[in-house]
């Protein structure tokens, strides 16, 4: 699955993340939706 984010209001912007079949680790700032987001992309 794809999922396009804005980070901090700037959809250019990349982040870096860790994660397992689990968890996954992101940024602190990244926002609530976003960290919903990304778990939905991961399925964690």
């Amino acid at each position: 699955m794809l999922g396009k984010l804005d980070i901090n209001g700037n959809p250019f912007i990349g982040v870096y993340c860790h994660a397992n079949e689990d968890f996954a680790l992101v940024p602190y700032e990244l926002s609530e939706s976003g960290q919903e987001k990304i778990a939905e992309c991961l399925d964690v």
